[in-house]
């Protein structure tokens, strides 16, 4: 995935990690107060009771000469007992009780050494250290045996134990960014920020969750070495400097021989996946916080398909006008459920009149979605737009595009449009819609997907656009499942003015109201005359699909109609 990392190209090129040696275990006696229950060091509850006992184990045996007894007095405090030297020092919590071990049940005081989290504001200043990257690794390794198994820890969604040299960010997302954070009410960086405020982040790391933690490691330590950084140089990384947990990749660049790092004045790419995040709005403002600091920014991708969780994302919009250099901007909200209007994000694309030339945005699978007017307004402003997608497939709620049409009425350059409305049952008519591309004679490129849209009637106003479009060159057309359409006389006359055309693809099948194939065969005809080396693909009832042949047939229920004449 370009900037975060491909796991072929780092592998070759990456250096040799060196082994952290453990820090030597401290053998004083510790006591622990005990006021309603046992309670570690870092403030997580544990579901030891007075009287029982609670074992820890040394990482790397499991020799029964290397496991503590920690027993509970009767004054509510706890002795824990040194025992002599084993392979690995450091010592490993066994989960309370019955059942497996959890994160929350991990002590993380090596890590931040007692202290209060630093609380950092500006999350563009939240940078984290390849030492602190370091301390993860030596946090983890001293819960390893000698195979590199870790003691306990498992894929939450396999149950397969975990290997240090395979665990990955999303492993180390799960069993110490999260709960080491969560209790705090803070980021990971700021948990670990200590008293002294950390230097701001200079370099971005991308990343991608199936990434090997020591791989990211030894990725950020040649990057700084290559540069020659200083040790206080910190990065930022967004699952460690957000709480956006769920992130599984960023990508800071799509050129090669970064390692997926780039200096903040570089910034150009910038490519975020939230896919399945379940973050609060905090969340999501913090990654609008973010972008908003990225004034360089020419690419910005943002996947938040399946975002259950997120309701609102005001914050993340309003930093699109900052971004005065976007060229392209792709935002996927599909099946993001709870997201019900995004006016918003309409009133954030306004403001990119100037500079905006591609445009994808994909609202699918969200049920609520209604007006696409919400945010479809903010097309009228762009007249720098040339290439434009738009997906509202499976949108049950949209009954129209009219206004759709009409904002799409200044992009006078636009030359590639693609528009899904797949599944939006209660769409009648696209007739403004169609009648709109008569003002877009550069168009190049038209696709239009309105498979299952049952209640359409007629399209005779986008065949009369069609017939002015001179200079169209790929023509896709798909009434898959459209029963209630009666004709596409219009639509087949349309045809005859593509004088460039090079592909024409038109789907009708499941069309079982159509009544009248005149037109069609007229378009059709014309079109073998003006252009004998275009490539025609047509789907129809009751016929197989042909490429560059003409010899069709309609089965209309009892009867068929003959769409044209045989290829001669």
């Amino acid at each position: 995935m370009g900037g975060h990392c491909q796991r072929e190209e780092a592998a070759a090129e990456i250096m040799p990690i060196k082994e952290w040696a453990p820090q030597k275990h401290n053998e004083d006696v510790v006591k622990v107060d005990y006021v309603a229950e046992l309670t570690n060091r870092e403030g997580t509850s544990s579901s030891t009771m007075p009287g029982k006992k609670n074992r820890l184990l040394h990482a790397g045996s499991t020799d029964s000469a290397c496991i503590q007894e920690d027993t509970m007095t009767s004054k509510g405090s706890r002795t824990v007992t040194s025992v002599s030297s084993a392979t690995h020092p450091g010592l490993v919590e066994e989960w309370p009780g019955l059942g497996r071990l959890m994160p929350e049940n991990l002590d993380f005081f090596e890590l931040t050494h007692g202290r209060k989290p630093r609380r950092i504001q500006s999350v563009e200043h939240r940078g984290i250290s390849i030492h602190q990257l370091q301390a993860v690794l030596a946090f983890v390794k001293r819960r390893c045996d000698e195979q590199g198994l870790i003691r306990g820890w498992y894929d939450p969604r396999s149950g397969k134990q975990l290997l240090y040299t395979t665990l990955n960010i999303y492993h180390v997302i799960h069993w110490i960014f999260k709960p080491l954070t969560r209790s705090r009410n803070c980021t990971f960086v700021e948990a670990l920020a200590g008293d002294d405020e950390p230097p701001r982040p200079e370099w971005f790391a991308g990343h991608w969750s199936g990434e090997p933690f020591v791989d990211f490691v030894r990725r950020v330590r040649k990057f700084a070495t290559t540069k020659k950084l200083p040790k206080s140089t910190t990065f930022w990384v967004c699952p460690a400097s957000t709480r956006l947990y769920e992130c599984s990749g960023l990508t800071v660049d799509t050129q090669g021989g970064n390692h997926g790092l780039l200096g903040v004045s570089e910034l150009t790419t910038l490519k975020v996946h939230l896919t399945g995040c379940l973050a609060s709005r905090s969340a999501v403002d913090e990654l609008g916080c973010f972008i908003f600091s990225l004034k360089a920014l020419t690419v910005l991708v943002l996947d938040f398909s399946g975002c259950h969780g997120m309701t609102n994302t005001g914050k993340l919009w309003e930093s699109l006008p900052a971004l005065q250099n976007l060229h392209t901007l792709r935002l996927n909200l599909s099946g993001s459920t709870t997201i019900e209007n995004m006016q918003e994000l309409g009133q954030g694309l306004s403001k990119l009149h100037q500079t905006l030339s591609t445009l994808s945005i994909d609202v699918s699978k969200i049920p609520f979605l209604e007006n696409v007017e919400d945010f479809t307004v903010g097309l009228k402003p762009l007249q720098a737009l040339v290439d434009l997608t738009l997906d509202f497939s499976n949108c049950p709620m949209i009954a129209s595009v009219g206004e759709l049409g009409k904002d799409l009425a200044a992009s006078r350059h636009l030359r590639r449009f693609h528009l899904s409305l797949s599944g939006c049952h209660k769409l009648e008519s696209i007739e403004k819609l169609g009648h709109s591309f008569a003002a877009h004679q550069e168009l190049k490129v038209l696709e239009i997907n309105m498979t299952g849209c049952s209640k359409l009637v007629t399209v005779a106003e986008l065949g009369f656009s069609l017939a002015i479009m001179k200079g169209l060159t790929t023509l896709d057309l798909n009434f898959f499942g459209c029963s209630r359409l009666l004709e596409v006389d219009e639509l087949g006359r349309g045809l005859t003015g593509l004088k460039s055309i090079e592909n024409l693809k038109l789907g009708f099948f499941g069309c079982t109201g159509l009544q009248s194939n005149a037109g069609l065969r007229e378009g059709l005809s014309t079109l073998r005359q003006l252009r004998p080396n275009a490539v025609f693909e047509l789907h129809v009832p009751g016929a197989a699909t042909f490429k560059r042949t003409y010899t069709l047939s309609l089965a209309n229920r009892s009867k068929t109609v003959d769409w044209t004449t045989a290829d001669s």
